[in-house]
This record gives structure tokens, sequence and C-alpha cells, in this order.
């Protein structure tokens, strides 16, 4: 039987923390952070070499994370995280997600967002309006609707090239 197994989405850049914790997640502790002006940051990372210049950047990024968008680069915060803004699920399947799929999830009240990452995953952000558990429920039955669709219809087109071949 094909089923969906759910889990919730866990953020890949582990930001599910409290955000005063990812946040500041450099080396430095955050006041050592606040005490040293930018300036004085930036003209010390110009006499350093270019190694030690990569992995001043580096921290810094790790400190400010920032996302590249359509509108340009935008910094993370609790308020820009997407893992905060929308409720994300990750689905598994043992079948193959097809474009009848897609398209039919994609229908189903109470799905805000949805991306495919592999042939067997994918990942659903559910409104905040909506009930997530009844969300998934209602895209588990559509899933074995579509299941069968696709069977038929596969029946059919094999039905129908034998009558050809014949």
């Amino acid at each position: 039987m094909n089923k969906i197994v759910w889990e919730k989405y866990k953020d890949p850049f582990n930001r599910d923390k409290d955000d005063s914790e990812w946040m500041h997640s450099g080396d430095k502790r955050e006041e050592d952070q606040e005490s040293q002006p930018y300036k004085d940051q930036y003209e010390e990372s110009q006499q350093l070499s270019q190694q030690e210049e990569i992995d001043f950047y580096e921290a810094e990024l790790r400190k400010n994370p920032y996302m590249l968008t359509s509108l340009g680069a935008i910094p993370v915060t609790e308020y820009t995280n997407p893992a905060k803004i929308f409720k994300f699920h990750t689905g598994h399947t043992n079948f193959r997600i097809t474009q009848l799929f897609s398209e039919l999830i994609q229908e189903i009240d109470g799905v805000e967002t949805y991306d495919v990452f592999t042939p067997y995953r994918f990942r659903i952000a559910v409104g905040h309006a909506f009930d997530s558990q009844l969300v998934k429920n209602d895209i588990n039955k559509m899933a074995q609707n579509a299941i069968r669709q696709e069977k038929r219809k596969d029946w059919v087109i094999n039905n129908i090239r034998d009558l050809q071949d014949g």
C-alpha cells in the first residue's frame, strides 16, 4: 500500500533554536560582538591573509545569516526566517511524486506552499488558520485516489497499445 510518512520540517541551517541562540552562534559571546564596531573589524580584516579574511567573513555570516531572494540579500531574523513564519511539514512517500500528485496537492485547502525535494520527498506549509493534521489527512486521502487514477490510466494505455499492436 502506498503511504506518506510525515515529520515536522527541520531547518537545514539548524535555526529552529531560540533566536538569541542562533543569531549569535559565532565564536565570540554576544557582548563581545556588540562591543567592537564593524569599522574596526573591517580595518583588521584588511591586514589579514587571504585565508584569515575568508575565515573572518564566514564567522560574520554565521553571526548574521542572510538569505538570497529575488529582492536581494535579506538578513534572517525572527520576522524573516521562513521556518518561523510557516508551519512546514515534510512528506516522505513510498511512491514517486508525479505531476498529477503535485497538481492535486496544491488544490487542497490549507496548503500554502508546496516544494518537491526528491522523487519521494516533498514539503508543504499549512496556513495558520488550518489544522495541520486535517490538511495532512486530506493529502493522504488525495494521494490514494491519485495513485488509483494513475494505475487506471496506465492500464487503459497499455490495453490500447495491446489492441493497436494486435
